[in-house]
């Protein structure tokens, strides 16, 4: 199975940096793949970081981070978009936050449904 380049690195790349940079204690990130269907594998990279809302917290106190504008995920959904039309068949891409029993931020799962070519 081909995975085109750069369509996983900029979430695995968003766990480390936004996820698990900030958390103290034990940090993990996990990816595997699994098949879907006939058509698709199913790629699930998921973190026990701070979470997506107590990220974005940490990004708007800080000045340097409103300069930079990131744009691996959108090229990621392009890149996952073209590859669905290539082979006539929908992609789909979810992002969820996770929490614990409390309702705490206890990180973020991202799902994507890869065509297999």
């Amino acid at each position: 199975i081909r995975i085109p380049s750069l369509l996983v690195q900029p979430f695995v790349e968003n766990a480390i940096w936004h996820g698990l940079l900030h958390k103290k204690g034990d940090k993990k990130v996990v990816i595997k793949f699994e098949k879907y269907d006939v058509q698709q594998v199913k790629c699930i990279i998921e973190d026990n970081g701070i979470g997506r809302a107590n990220s974005k917290e940490l990004k708007q106190s800080n000045l340097k981070s409103e300069e930079h504008q990131s744009k691996g995920i959108a090229l990621s959904e392009n890149r996952l978009s073209l590859l669905g039309q290539l082979q006539s068949i929908q992609t789909e891409l979810n992002i969820l936050d996770l929490y614990d029993e409390q309702g705490n931020a206890s990180g973020t799962r991202v799902e994507i449904l890869i065509p297999i070519y």
